[in-house]
């Protein structure tokens, strides 16, 4: 999982793809049910406002050392 996410980072046009076909996937949804236009967008705006708030996770590592 961790390799397709560093390929999706460095490869623009797969970024770009991945997002288009997000949205794609977000309005054939909503064409079957109309709440999920609303509903998606409010969650992913609450996510992320509640991130921000409270900031990053500290992950834990083995090695204290490599961050200094």
């Amino acid at each position: 999982m961790k390799e397709l996410w560093e390929k999706l980072k460095s490869d623009r046009l797969l970024l770009a793809a991945v997002i288009i076909g997000a949205v794609d996937l977000w309005f054939a949804v909503a064409l079957v049910d109309v709440r999920f236009l609303v509903i998606l967008p409010l969650t992913a705006g609450a996510t992320y406002a509640m991130m921000r708030i409270r900031g990053p996770l500290e992950q834990p590592t083995e090695d204290v050392d490599d961050w200094y």
